[in-house]
């Protein structure tokens, strides 16, 4: 397996240098070179960041995200501008989308996009900017230009277990993603993968709305029901059936017509049977993230540290249409010491992952 692992990554690597990263010789062929040189200049949130935007690199409804380079340090990043609307001009919505990057902002995960900087809040202007580590491209783009990529099988089970480690933690901080999606798991060098949210970013005026994508949508979505953190299990199992489908189901999941009842869908559901516990449609029965974690990579002390957070009703929805931040519930009455609690709690997540492990082979 490590053999594998090693001769995929020497596959992977073997692209263009990416021109994000600096470069210390203009054709040196040694490891002192755009691999190897990232610019890592920190800079104080409250000052604006004098940038200038080069290439376009998606858009939407929410704005358009630009690479872009930071005019003091020359680094490139990838920036994103959310145009506010005349209704959300005024101070409550400016403020609503501070904190929520502010939340974003208080993440810290290896295998989610690395949040650098935000600004237009101390200003009155009508253009908010988020900015992100710039990263090499995205899984969506990966599949349409390297066909050959689902046979990979070591790169494919490190796509899945760091991205499962991310939704682990999204679900322990009480996160809700919900727009998982090829087009939002970028990757960088050495098989690195995260989770981004340049899908959708769009200015929410309701509660509890509607998010996501087609059908990497869970069903308690579109059905206007309740949302837990399984939303996002859901979605990350139809992202990894659709990146081991053939053209043609992906060209079904990305359509309009009803999917989970195809032949196509059924036969790659059942040549995929250890996807079932991520897929069902009832959440009940969906397993948790660290459940699936536990039962497809085994014991990790820092996923069992990493216990999904109780979801109360009704559900907090972020203003940013792919992710949802809840308040963590109210415990009230008597409580065991915490390290009781924690052995008790840790003990019971073995148990259901040892038996929900049979219900995940093939």
């Amino acid at each position: 397996m490590q053999e594998q692992v090693q001769e995929s990554k020497r596959q992977f690597l073997e692209r263009p240098k990416n021109p994000a990263y600096a470069i210390t010789a203009d054709d040196s062929d040694t490891p002192a070179s755009r691999y190897e040189t990232r610019l890592q200049t920190p800079w104080d949130s409250g000052t604006r960041l004098a940038h200038r935007k080069l290439d376009t690199l998606g858009h939407g409804s929410f704005g358009i995200v630009h690479k872009a380079v930071d005019m003091h340090s020359g680094e490139h990043l990838a920036v994103k501008s959310i145009r506010l609307n005349p209704r959300q001009r005024n101070d409550y919505s400016r403020k609503t989308i501070k904190r929520e990057v502010e939340i974003l902002h208080g993440l810290f995960h290896p295998h989610l996009a690395e949040f650098r900087h935000s600004q237009g809040f101390q200003h009155d202007d009508d253009n908010v900017e988020i900015f992100m580590t710039l990263y090499d491209g995205n899984l969506e783009h990966l599949l349409h230009e390297r066909p050959e990529f689902p046979q990979e099988k070591a790169l494919i089970r490190e796509l899945f277990r760091q991205t499962l480690s991310a939704v682990v933690y999204l679900a322990h901080k009480s996160i809700l993603h919900r727009d998982i999606k090829p087009a939002n798991i970028l990757f960088s060098e050495n098989c690195h993968w995260v989770l981004a949210d340049f899908g959708l970013a769009k200015f929410q005026d309701e509660g509890l709305t509607r998010a996501g994508s087609g059908h990497f949508m869970a069903p308690e979505i579109l059905s206007g029901g309740r949302q837990t953190h399984k939303v996002d299990v859901y979605s990350l199992g139809m992202t990894m059936l659709y990146s081991l489908s053939s053209h043609d189901l992906r060209q079904r999941i990305h359509g309009a017509e009803p999917l989970r009842e195809s032949p196509d869908f059924q036969t790659a559901l059942g040549r995929l049977s250890r996807l079932n516990a991520l897929l069902r449609e009832d959440p009940e029965q969906r397993s948790t993230a660290q459940q699936i974690y536990l039962g497809f990579f085994g014991d990790d002390p820092e996923i069992l540290s990493q216990p999904p957070a109780e979801i109360p009703e009704p559900v907090s929805v972020n203003i940013f249409a792919e992710a949802a931040r809840v308040q963590a519930p109210t415990t009230l009455g008597r409580q065991q010491p915490f390290g009781k609690r924690l052995l008790l709690n840790q003990r019971k997540i073995r148990k259901e992952a040892r038996r929900r492990a049979a219900g995940l082979q093939d």
